[in-house]
């Protein structure tokens, strides 16, 4: 969910063109990515799903970050 800014969205090789209340959705094992377009910083809300596997954490350190990975 875009919240302030613009951005561009591609997910599987399909491009969007997102601005604030713009949002798309990234599938579980889809190719995606997100680039800020505009001139200013783009501000999302990027929401997960629980991954059907365990979280490999180890990539985020240790403390919060890392327990909050292996949450999801």
């Amino acid at each position: 969910l875009v919240v302030e800014g613009r951005a561009t969205m591609r997910v599987d090789g399909e491009t969007h063109e997102l601005g604030p209340g713009d949002a798309v959705l990234a599938p579980v094992e889809s190719d995606h990515d997100l680039h800020n377009t505009g001139t200013t910083p783009v501000r999302v809300v990027v929401i997960w799903g629980r991954p059907s596997e365990p979280v490999d954490a180890s990539q985020y350190g240790t403390g919060r970050a890392a327990r909050d990975a292996s949450r999801m």
